[in-house]
């Protein structure tokens, strides 16, 4: 894990899910351990790249969710 996700703030919570700790992070997005009903869960958010109008890292982005939602796996967060 980077030096910069160490020293951030983790948010309380990304909707109904609440934030435990970073799991990853790269230079499009964030990787969150997350919790539900005593389930744990990741959850992967693209960083706010859209300002610099870096349409290829949304498509791949997008792309990678697509793909992942075609398996039935334990192994695969859904």
């Amino acid at each position: 894990m980077s030096s910069s996700a160490n020293n951030r703030q983790l948010p309380d919570s990304i909707n109904e899910y609440q934030v435990l700790s970073i799991l990853g992070e790269g230079a499009t997005s964030t990787v969150f351990k997350v919790k539900k009903d005593n389930d744990l869960y990741a959850i992967k958010l693209m960083k706010d790249i859209s300002r610099d109008g870096d349409k290829a890292a949304e498509l791949r982005f997008r792309k990678e969710a697509g793909i992942l939602s075609q398996f039935n796996s334990d192994y695969i967060p859904r």
